[in-house]
């Protein structure tokens, strides 16, 4: 088959079959007012971070991606699957922002 190579060499954020690549470096939409819900203090101790830190709008809007977190290389992964007891093909490859 083809090779995969690390990423996906074509820019910007619009619809199209991403071929021969894991995923598509990608910037966030932003989203207006993202408010925070809840917080996990477990969760957060694992990630080196303290409850007060993850209650502000900072974190809210770096969650929401409304703001890219310093030194991280937004990404969408693609993929594929079935649907309805059929292989669908590539399904999107902006099911989630990494």
């Amino acid at each position: 088959g083809d090779p995969i190579s690390e990423y996906d060499v074509v820019e910007g954020n619009q619809c199209r079959q991403v071929i021969g690549a894991a995923y598509s470096l990608v910037l966030p939409t932003e989203v207006c007012n993202p408010e925070l819900v809840a917080v996990s203090e477990e969760c957060a101790a694992l990630l080196g971070l303290t409850v007060e830190e993850c209650n502000t709008q900072r974190f809210a809007d770096m969650m929401a991606g409304n703001e890219v977190i310093p030194g991280s290389t937004p990404y969408a992964m693609a993929y594929g699957g079935h649907q309805f007891g059929t292989w669908a093909g590539q399904l999107g490859d902006g099911r989630a922002m990494c």
